[in-house]
């Protein structure tokens, strides 16, 4: 049985419909418990913040 994986992106269109974004184009890969997370803004840019259960924290800027 699998319970994880190493995360997923889904694009919106913002009418309501997501499509799917493969890993290796998001470049998202987490690994570790992730028990938290959280979109910030520095100076105009975005950044995603991922809390990892005994790891510490995992972070991605965010782009179009």
């Amino acid at each position: 049985v699998i319970d994880a994986n190493f995360g997923q992106v889904f694009r919106g269109d913002g009418k309501g419909n997501f499509q799917y974004v493969k890993q290796p184009e998001s470049g998202l890969s987490v690994t570790g418990d992730v028990k938290s997370m959280n979109v910030i803004s520095v100076n105009g840019r975005q950044y995603l913040l991922m809390g990892i259960n005994n790891v510490g924290v995992d972070c991605y800027e965010l782009k179009r």
